[in-house]
């Protein structure tokens, strides 16, 4: 997570060292690409359909990967779009990192919530996990108590998409699960003991841990103080 690029300029800002993540090593090979190329290039069109942006206070939702477009013959075609593919790359962190920011209305306390997109690889296949993750809120801190938050979202072909909640308060933990497929989510149920002595033994509490069918119910975005630029 530290590596995912949503916090780049903060390190920067508290004077770090330089760090490997992901915006940091997508800046430098747009770079090292439209040098080789002479100048940046026109964005190259690839056929295939944007993911939603992500936006601050909705449930998380996970897209399959579309299949990469097939590669050029000539060499400087695949390198405009290798340009154009991680250019689109560099502004999805972007999205991400303004969908990090805290809210600006001051009577809402502004407790860091991380929102990022993370590749996992599971068997053969490229999946791109949605997760927030955060802190709570002022009230937690006036306890003295540390909590966090993780959210995730998934989409994998053997099991169609998934998501869970994990509330964690000190050693005490909280799991919701879901899933969008039934078959999944009977599955899921099924080991539900399993994960609760799986966390028992990591030295936590598990509290509630249930699983549901279903992906979180749609909610329509508010519309005022959202600017967003568009491509046809």
């Amino acid at each position: 997570m530290a590596r995912s690029g949503v916090t780049l300029e903060a390190s920067l800002l508290r004077a770090e060292p330089q760090a490997r993540d992901a915006k940091a090593g997508l800046l430098a090979l747009r770079e090292a690409v439209g040098k080789w190329l002479g100048g940046a290039p026109a964005p190259a069109a690839t056929g295939r359909e944007a993911a939603p942006p992500p936006i601050k206070g909705l449930p998380l939702r996970a897209a399959m990967i579309e299949a990469p477009p097939p590669l050029p013959d000539a060499a400087r075609d695949v390198g405009r779009l290798l340009h154009s593919e991680v250019d689109a790359a560099v502004s999805r962190v972007k999205l991400m990192q303004l969908a990090s920011l805290p809210d600006a209305d001051p009577g809402k306390p502004a407790a860091p919530t991380l929102r990022m997109e993370l590749p996992f690889l599971i068997g053969h296949e490229l999946v791109m996990a949605q997760i927030q993750v955060g802190r709570d809120g002022a009230r937690r801190e006036a306890e003295r108590k540390r909590g966090w938050t993780l959210r995730f979202a998934l989409n994998y072909s053997a099991t169609g998409e998934v998501g869970a909640e994990v509330g964690v308060l000190g050693k005490a933990v909280n799991v919701s699960l879901w899933a969008a497929e039934p078959e999944t989510a009977s599955a899921m149920a099924e080991t539900l003991p399993e994960l609760t002595r799986a966390l028992e033994a990591m030295g936590l509490k598990p509290g509630a841990v249930r699983i549901r069918q279903g992906a979180p119910a749609e909610v329509r975005p508010p519309q005022s103080g959202r600017l967003l630029d568009s491509v046809s």
